[in-house]
């Protein structure tokens, strides 16, 4: 019987093979490894009701281990050679976006979705192209000793090259969901001053989100200093969501609340309720990141007069109130509240640095008549403060609830 792939040279088969071969390995590694490890951990890690857990790098290996030999049994059944031979990557495309399509609503209650029906159609059409593909090659073949390996690559190359996009274009994580779980996984593993750098210079967050970030803050000192580095829409549930305890979450709530050494079971259920509870069981009042957590909440609440009264007792502030090694959020709170009881001296209540950034601010708000220009070039400038914050919370609440549609 007569074979159409006869003309090409075992060379030519060779680059072909070896090439498709190398790119789709590297590209589904570092597409696990680097895009979905976080998500599969967390996948794993529900699944299995928290019994296994998953290996980022192992488990890239494996499923492209895995996927690379459904390619080789794949190219041996249906005898795919030449330009189309990419073709025979389809299957372990399709398998590699299935597994990284899973998102929040399939590990609370797992369901295979649209892919269902999905995917069985796909194999179907698969199979008729694969037909199609071995009579035009019987049709079209013609023989030439001049052939290059070029002439095959580049239409290889293009189907990888779609298949790749299309798979990773495919998913139903959005990209808060994927911050949630890469800081998570940077709690997990100790690193927290990358954790509070996820999406520190996006807009977008959640109160799961802000969690996990203030918490990394916390656990490197530095919550009061850049709490307001994110967008705070969420008051005492950005800093801990009592309702963020899903079974699939390998760190939640109550996984802060072991770490601040006060857990009190479910009859709290409101974070000013859990740090009061925290504040009284922290009798000697040396736990500062308990102290921190309170005093933060209350910033979050503009409770100034609350927040002075613990502030004295977790930090030795003199009766002068001299301040220069306080959190930068506590000094900036500190200048709101001497401004509010009129001393006659701000140079004498803060340092330098707090109180010419207070000036600077206030300077930028008479700039602008409009309220939303103003509201716009402060935000800009001084939304890390509290300065901003207070003056704007109310608006602020509302206006970013609305635009994420809270």
């Amino acid at each position: 019987m007569y074979n159409p792939y006869q003309n090409i040279s075992q060379r030519t088969l060779d680059i072909i093979t070896i090439s498709c071969s190398i790119m789709f390995a590297l590209f589904s590694f570092l597409y696990i490894y680097c895009m979905q490890g976080c998500l599969l951990a967390e996948a794993q890690f529900a699944f299995s009701n928290g019994i296994t857990s998953y290996s980022p790098f192992w488990g890239a290996l494996m499923i492209t281990i895995i996927l690379m030999l459904i390619q080789f049994l794949v190219a041996k059944f249906s005898r795919i050679v030449g330009k189309a031979y990419a073709l025979t990557y389809f299957p372990s495309f399709l398998l590699l976006t299935v597994i990284s399509s899973v998102n929040k609503n399939a590990l609370s209650d797992f369901t295979f979705g649209k892919w269902i029906w999905i995917v069985p159609l796909l194999l179907i059409a698969y199979c008729i192209i694969v037909i199609i593909v071995h009579q035009l090659s019987f049709r079209f073949s013609s023989y030439d000793d001049n052939n290059h390996a070029s002439k095959y690559l580049w239409p290889n190359y293009l189907i990888l090259l779609v298949m790749m996009l299309l798979c990773g274009s495919i998913h139903n994580a959005n990209d808060i969901d994927m911050m949630e779980l890469s800081a998570e996984e940077y709690i997990l593993d100790g690193k927290y001053e990358k954790a509070a750098n996820v999406g520190v210079n996006s807009l977008a967050t959640s109160p799961r989100l802000n969690q996990l970030r203030c918490y990394a803050l916390a656990r490197t000192g530095k919550l009061a200093d850049h709490m307001f580095d994110y967008p705070q829409y969420y008051k005492g549930s950005g800093l801990i969501n009592l309702q963020d305890t899903f079974s699939y979450e390998r760190f939640n709530s109550r996984d802060i609340c072991v770490a601040l050494g006060i857990h009190c079971g479910n009859s709290v259920t409101t974070t000013d309720r859990y740090l009061d509870f925290a504040l009284n069981a922290d009798t000697l009042k040396t736990r500062k990141i308990v102290g921190d957590y309170y005093l933060c909440n209350k910033l979050l609440e503009n409770n100034l007069t609350a927040f002075l009264q613990i502030l004295k007792v977790y930090y030795n502030i003199p009766d002068s109130i001299s301040v220069p090694e306080l959190p930068v959020l506590y000094r900036q709170a500190l200048l709101i509240e001497a401004k509010n009881i009129s001393l006659d001296s701000l140079n004498n209540f803060c340092d330098t640095i707090t109180l010419q950034t207070y000036k600077d601010y206030i300077a930028l708000r008479k700039k602008y008549t409009n309220d939303v220009e103003c509201y716009n070039y402060t935000r800009r400038e001084f939304g890390n403060t509290y300065f901003w914050y207070r003056d704007n919370y109310k608006d602020f609440l509302r206006t970013t609830a609305e635009r994420a549609g809270m």
